[in-house]
């Protein structure tokens, strides 16, 4: 059973907030893959509907866009075996949505193990600070808004 790890969910006003939310997700996502797994012209846009093509092995990435009337919302779902613990698989799922002039954000990180047990401790330190370098840029690439909400939930797993 997957075990919640990180939450974080923030809205902010805006009426670009979606396009501006997604873009710095595909930017992440793509600088991802393109440097640190060295996968040459990787391409993936969170702003369609698609299942990106030409991951390593155990890797999937999709995105999902839904519409009705002036409402959109984007879902990601990323998930990857861990680099140094062959039982772990990491979990993300991303909501964005645009609702009038506010754009909400939900971000959710789950991992799961093929053990009973799962000690999560040093694996939970370096993604957590990963991830929340990350929502600090993203909060940057959206100065002109001002924050409405932001919660985190953390599991620290011992």
């Amino acid at each position: 059973m997957p075990r919640l790890v990180y939450a974080c969910r923030f809205e902010v006003p805006t009426e670009a907030g979606l396009d501006a939310v997604a873009d710095a997700y595909q930017d992440w996502l793509v600088r991802h893959y393109s440097e640190r797994r060295r996968i040459a012209e990787f391409a993936f846009d969170p702003k369609q509907t698609s299942q990106a093509l030409g991951l390593p092995e155990q890797h999937n990435l999709a995105s999902t866009v839904y519409k009705s009337g002036a409402a959109t919302a984007v879902r990601i779902r990323w998930s990857y075996p861990d680099e140094n613990e062959s039982g772990l698989r990491w979990s993300n799922e991303v909501r964005i949505g645009q609702f009038g002039n506010r754009c909400s954000i939900e971000h959710v990180i789950l991992i799961e193990s093929v053990d009973y047990t799962l000690h999560l401790q040093n694996c939970f330190l370096a993604r957590r600070a990963s991830f929340e370098i990350f929502v600090r840029k993203l909060m940057r690439t959206l100065a002109t808004c001002k924050c409405v909400q932001l919660h985190i939930c953390c599991e620290s797993g011992a």
